[in-house]
């Protein structure tokens, strides 16, 4: 009976894994379009998305220099990644996210009105610290939560 339990919560764990897969994936894709879409983002979201140009406003005095839609984004990318993929590609996560928003400020130089921004790889490297931060700070969470689990046995 507990060998169908652990074996139902094994598949309830990868495919959950594998759906956060396919989001980061999806993440993935979304600022890769958002880094070459000729009109930027920003100007959509502003228009479309109620509270987002009182937010991003608020953000921006508070945090001069920042650019939040990047630091979030790829601290949400390296959060993923470093939760979910597994085995000699893990540590390269950092590394490839950082390689995306290089080449993608790159490129907006070339794409009618973009500019490239050293400082939004900038932003996009202290959301990559934070996702993995925050990654560390998951993991030591549920290894202090199985060894709880595991002593009161």
């Amino acid at each position: 009976m507990a060998s169908d339990t652990s074996g139902q919560s094994q598949a309830a764990t990868g495919a959950l894994r594998r759906a956060g897969l396919v989001i980061l994936a999806l993440s993935l894709l979304a600022v890769w379009l958002g880094t070459i879409a000729p009109a930027p983002v920003m100007g959509w979201l502003r228009e479309h998305v109620p509270g987002f140009a009182a937010a991003w406003d608020a953000l921006n005095a508070l945090l001069p220099g920042l650019n939040p839609l990047h630091a979030l984004a790829y601290a949400w990318m390296a959060l993923l990644w470093a939760l979910l993929v597994r085995g000699h590609w893990r540590w390269k996560g950092p590394f490839v996210l950082l390689a995306i928003g290089t080449l993608g400020e790159s490129i907006q130089a070339f794409v009618p009105t973009r500019t490239a921004r050293a400082s939004d790889v900038l932003n996009d490297l202290g959301g990559i610290v934070i996702g993995l931060l925050l990654a560390h700070l998951i993991h030591r969470l549920r290894r202090r939560g199985s060894s709880h689990r595991s002593r009161a046995r």
